[in-house]
């Protein structure tokens, strides 16, 4: 009867969630063990909790019940190193005596076998199996039954963890795959030294089909970059990847599937095998082509307005927080100051370059002007040089 109890539990099991095979284990375990009574506990810090429990004679559920471990320590070194704790009599074995005053004299408990049920080696609970009325002696088979019961158990609980393992990271990758699939930047990985994933952003920027981007080898990703870039790139790469460096990112001229280059920007992770070599090396690049043209121009109005303050007669000042930031050569010439004397100096204040006669005048003139926000105004003024005339 044992052994088809066992088939069914087996059989009848495998899409069950783990609650109800564990009720499973226990119902069966009062037909094979001919027991009214069958529960188990699982272990939370030092404290067992009762997490099933079965009692054909009595109403009121013990369940979520809590022994305290430092209470019982005979009996929980007995469940932590041995197979199974077999008593045939509660009251006289050595490692169950604990029990006996606040839990195996009230349910009316003569006799019990509790097996421990392990995850990865540890103790993960125990599945206790009791009986009442006269002690009785457990046979091999019994106690063979609830051992294979316990496997099962452990069995049942590492596939839990592992299908819950998995179900966690089905879900994370789904929403990645969500925000990749959803940003502005691509996304690319390469893996031995070849590219297993390009996100369909990528794909839209670059104009090449994922079917070609795995299908091209490490030297061929390499010559996607501008030749003028391309020793620049390839060196901050090989150094550091040398170095395993994990997070890094750079810039360059990216050849798109038309045949013209757009800048691209690229902030890399690498993710390193214990031997050093990368194991992934995931980039997320967008296109920076209207931000570097937006600088260029910027760099080139910079030097036009360089040039233009340079070569005037007239001179160009720039103020900040009434110092001077800049000042251009005709204002240092007819001051007679040198550059360096004026600009950035603690010494040299705007104010005191004005005539006494006109200072408090123009002061007033420039707070009222920034106060009520007007940005273009002029007036005149008499400034001295530097030998104070």
């Amino acid at each position: 009867m044992q052994n088809n109890l066992l088939v069914k539990l087996y059989s009848d099991t495998s899409e069950l969630p783990i609650e109800d095979k564990i009720t499973m284990i226990t119902r069966i375990a009062l037909e094979g063990l001919n027991i009214d009574r069958s529960n188990y506990w699982e272990l939370e810090g030092e404290t067992l909790v009762c997490k099933n429990l079965i009692d054909e004679t009595i109403t009121d559920s013990l369940k979520n019940q809590r022994l305290n471990i430092r209470d019982l320590p005979k009996y929980f070194d007995a469940i932590t190193t041995k197979t199974a704790l077999i008593a045939d009599n509660v009251m006289t074995n050595e490692f169950t005596t604990e029990l006996i005053d606040n839990y195996l004299k009230p349910l009316g408990i003569t006799d019990m076998v509790d097996i421990p049920v392990r995850e990865n080696g540890f103790v993960r609970g125990v599945l206790c199996f009791e009986h009442r009325d006269n002690p009785r002696l457990w046979s091999e088979n019994d106690i063979t039954f609830a051992r294979s019961l316990a496997d099962f158990l452990s069995l049942s609980l590492e596939e839990n963890k592992r299908k819950e393992a998995e179900k966690m990271l089905n879900e994370k990758q789904e929403k990645l795959k969500f925000i990749v699939e959803n940003a502005s930047d691509g996304v690319v990985i390469i893996e031995n030294r070849k590219i297993t994933y390009a996100s369909p952003i990528f794909q839209k920027l670059s104009g090449y089909t994922e079917e070609y981007l795995k299908i091209i080898d490490n030297d061929e990703i390499y010559n996607l970059i501008h030749p003028d870039d391309f020793g620049r790139i390839s060196k901050l790469i090989a150094n550091n990847l040398e170095n395993k460096l994990q997070v890094f990112s750079y810039d360059y001229k990216f050849k798109l599937a038309n045949g013209e280059f757009a800048w691209h920007e690229d902030s890399v992770n690498v993710i390193y095998n214990q031997d050093g070599s990368y194991s992934k090396y995931i980039l997320i690049s967008r296109d920076v082509s209207e931000r570097k043209k937006t600088y260029e121009k910027l760099i080139e109005s910079e030097q036009q307005l360089r040039l233009i303050t340079e070569n005037s007669s007239d001179g160009f000042v720039i103020l900040e927080n009434h110092k001077i930031k800049y000042a251009s050569p005709s204002y240092c010439s007819f001051l007679g100051y040198d550059y360096k004397d004026i600009v950035g100096s603690k010494s040299v204040n705007i104010f005191d370059s004005i005539h006494p006669n006109d200072r408090v005048r123009i002061k007033e003139l420039v707070d009222f002007y920034l106060k009520n926000k007007i940005k273009s105004f002029k007036f005149e003024y008499r400034l001295k040089d530097i030998n104070g005339k």
